[in-house]
């Protein structure tokens, strides 16, 4: 993504307003209340050595990776989701499979070997466990 692509200028802007993004990283919308699959992928960097364009970079770098590491039955370009935190030291990056409807996340959490106790609700702000309602 270049830094001066409307879509750069978007999660970026919003990075700095709100000090956190999460966003999909192929169509750059932004997360919505739904249910989280963690993946294991998480970087962190100092902001006062390392621009915002390279943290965008070296998340770009391992989206090829992640998608061969996850691979299931899923829309991996539609499910994942890179979340970015910032503080004033440092930038801190995980990615996440992010799903609207509960069944589909406990679903593909169960294909990728992914405890389901591990799902996140983020309406509730909350882990989610299978023999729970949703």
């Amino acid at each position: 993504m270049q830094r001066d692509s409307i879509e750069f200028v978007k999660i970026h802007k919003h990075l700095i307003d709100h000090g956190q993004v999460s966003y999909n990283p192929f169509d750059f919308t932004f997360r919505s209340v739904g249910y989280l699959v963690p993946l294991e992928f998480y970087f962190e960097d100092l902001v006062d050595l390392v621009s915002f364009e390279k943290i965008v970079e070296e998340i770009e770098e391992n989206i090829a990776d992640m998608r061969a590491t996850y691979d299931a039955d899923y829309d991996f370009e539609k499910a994942l989701y890179v979340d970015i935190s910032a503080t004033e030291s440092f930038y801190q990056v995980t990615m996440d499979l992010f799903f609207a409807d509960f069944s589909e996340a406990i679903r593909v959490a169960e294909d990728l070997d992914i405890p389901s106790e591990e799902i996140y609700d983020i309406e509730n702000q909350c882990y989610i466990y299978d023999d729970e309602d949703d």
